[in-house]
């Protein structure tokens, strides 16, 4: 199903582009919290992309050079039912299907509830890949 560029629908399914070294590992296949943990220049909020508009090869691919990736996939309505917000915005480098969400940020990331949404998010997520970064 394809949905408009301008409004996240709550069928749509989201990614998360993880390190490798940080992904999941065979006798604990989903991804640690600290895949939805923001680093210090995630100042506004952490990203996602829509898989309807770009693929988690892609998403992996953009990653750096001589990394491995694997990608989370969460659906909207999971995100939305655990209390957060889903914003569509321009990504810097032009990929299309950039979201935030603005609940997570580097100000507010060592909040007990901002932990609660980390793991309820990563516990929600499955996972596919490794992938090479670019080559």
């Amino acid at each position: 199903m394809s949905h408009s560029p301008g409004e996240v629908h709550d069928d749509e399914w989201l990614l998360r582009r993880i390190q490798a070294d940080r992904g999941p590992v065979e006798d604990q296949p989903q991804p640690s919290h600290l895949t939805f943990r923001p680093h210090e220049r995630d100042v506004d909020d952490i990203s996602l992309w829509r898989e309807s508009m770009v693929s988690p090869e892609e998403l992996a691919g953009s990653g750096r050079t001589g990394k491995r990736y694997f990608v989370g996939r969460i659906r909207a309505d999971v995100v939305r039912a655990l209390g957060m917000s889903l914003l569509v915005s321009e990504d810097r480098s032009g990929k299309p299907g950039h979201v935030l969400i603005p609940e997570l940020r580097a100000d507010n990331r060592k909040e007990r509830t901002q932990e609660a949404w980390q793991f309820a998010l990563a516990g929600a997520c499955s996972v596919v890949g490794p992938f090479d970064g670019r080559a």
